[in-house]
Parts: C-alpha cells; sequence; structure tokens
C-alpha cells in the first residue's frame, strides 16, 4: 500500500484501539504505549492522529462552508519536529 509513497510521509491514523470490541487485546497499548506509536512500529513509518475524534456522520451531515456559524472542525496531532509534510491519509 505504501510503495508510491515516500518513506517519511506520515500516514494518518484515523482509528482508536477497541480491545474486547473490534480488535484484539494489544499488551503494548495496554501498558500506556500510545496507539499511535504502536501503529507507526507495526507500519514502520511516521503517524499522525487524525479525524479519530468525530463521527462520520458528523463529517457527512454536520459540515458547512469556511464562515459557517458552527462549523466543525477537526484535532490532528504528531510530534514531528522537521519540516512540514503533506498528510497521507488512506
Amino acid at each position: 500500500m505504501f510503495d508510491t509513497v515516500p518513506q517519511d510521509v506520515p500516514v494518518g491514523d484515523t482509528g482508536n484501539y477497541y480491545p474486547g470490541m473490534r480488535d484484539p487485546q494489544i499488551p503494548d497499548i495496554d501498558a500506556e504505549m500510545p496507539q499511535s506509536v504502536w501503529v507507526s512500529k507495526q507500519l514502520g513509518r511516521p503517524v499522525i492522529k487524525a479525524f479519530n475524534n468525530i463521527l462520520a456522520h458528523s463529517l457527512a451531515e454536520l459540515g458547512g462552508p469556511e464562515g459557517s456559524p458552527g462549523r466543525l472542525a477537526c484535532a490532528v496531532a504528531g510530534d514531528d519536529a522537521g519540516p512540514s509534510k503533506s498528510l497521507w491519509i488512506s
């Protein structure tokens, strides 16, 4: 999946860990390793958390154009102190 994406381009992690509901137990995360760090180690690429704090319904039905009152915002978080790069979300 990542063959055409440069190694230093962050991957957008849009998921949340749900042990026992959807996901198996992941001991490293259960021992307080941030999920994004665990995902980064699995992929061997930098990871930025994005869109994991908003539901699909909100994006599809409640969004509005720039300047709209009550417009939605989504958090994107990472800790790469390097130069700004594009974010690749699959």
